[in-house]
Order: structure tokens, then C-alpha cells, then sequence
């Protein structure tokens, strides 16, 4: 063997090592990273606030804390702090959306462990109107736009036209044809 093409090898030998080394280290890196993507997770901060910080999508921070052992959803789960302002508001007549405003958590959240405690019967239909949500919008529909309304609430607008037309606030296709 010519001694030019030996000593190509060598570089390549060299180049080689020097990419496994790295990739080695690279990989040290990436498992820190996870971990402290989990710790974050497991401190409270949500998946979609991890994957912006880490430049990753929440899917991404999902598949890692999963593979750590940890049990995820799109939000961390309730503290026994909040499990508390749950029960305790909701004995007192709270809404879902003013207890998932004092906590800044969706209502479905507050809805799903009212649920799981056994405070709260799911209804046929989702998640039941509070008696104060139903005078909202008997009050403010012929008034207001219905997004409006549910900004207020704290649903969609859908849910208020709905609603709305359950309570029979709005004209009936049948009515507004006739017309």
C-alpha cells in the first residue's frame, strides 16, 4: 500500500473518533437536557411552555417525559393545593370557570377531578351550566355578540349559541323562514 493512501485511512480513522466522541458527548448533553425537561414538567410548568423554551414541539416534551416514567398529559397534575381550591370553591358554589380562573387551569381540569372525587356527576350533554352562566346568557344574548358572551363565561361561542338556543332565546329556522 502506498504510503499517501495508509495515511488517508488514518485521517478517516481519526475524523471518525473524533465524530463519535462528540456524538457520545452530545448525547451526555441530550440526557441532561431530558432530565431537566422532566424536573420542569414535574415542578408544574407545562409542556407547551418546556417546548417553546427548549425550541422543541410539546409532542416532542411529551414522548420525554413518558419515556422518564412519568405520567403526562398537556398539564402537569393538580398539587394538593389546588385539589383543595377545587373542593373547597366548588362546595360554595363556585362555577368551573371561576375555580379554573383561580387556578389557572382549563375547566376541564377542575371538571375532570370534581369527577374523580365524587363531587361532581358527568351530565348527558358535558359540563353543566352554573345557575350564574345561565342568567348570563338569558341577560346579555339579545344584546351582546355571542364571543363576547363567552369570553365572559368562559367557554365558546358555540356553547353560548347553544345554550341560547336550548333556552329558546333564539328563532327557530322554522320562525325566521316563515317571516
Amino acid at each position: 500500500m502506498p504510503f499517501g493512501h495508509s495515511s488517508l485511512d488514518w485521517r478517516f480513522v481519526i475524523a471518525c473518533a473524533a465524530f463519535f466522541g462528540l456524538h457520545a458527548m452530545a448525547k451526555k448533553t441530550k440526557s441532561a437536557r431530558n432530565k431537566t425537561i422532566v424536573n420542569r414538567y414535574k415542578h408544574g410548568e407545562t409542556m407547551r411552555s418546556i417546548a417553546s423554551r427548549y425550541g422543541i414541539t410539546h409532542q416532542r416534551v411529551e414522548q420525554i417525559v413518558r419515556e422518564a416514567g412519568v405520567p403526562a398529559g398537556l398539564h402537569p397534575p393538580l398539587s394538593r393545593k389546588e385539589k383543595d381550591i377545587i373542593e373547597r370553591m366548588w362546595k360554595r358554589g363556585a362555577s368551573f370557570h371561576e375555580i379554573a380562573v383561580k387556578i389557572d387551569r382549563p375547566k376541564s381540569t377542575v371538571y375532570s377531578h370534581l369527577i374523580c372525587v365524587g363531587l361532581h356527576t358527568p351530565s348527558e350533554n358535558g359540563v353543566k351550566w352554573s345557575e350564574s352562566e345561565v342568567d348570563t346568557v338569558r341577560r346579555l344574548y339579545k344584546k351582546v355578540p355571542a364571543s363576547k358572551i363567552a369570553g365572559i363565561i368562559g367557554c365558546t361561542r358555540n356553547s353560548v349559541i347553544g345554550k341560547a338556543r336550548r333556552l329558546g332565546l333564539c328563532e327557530s329556522k322554522q320562525t325566521s323562514e316563515a317571516a
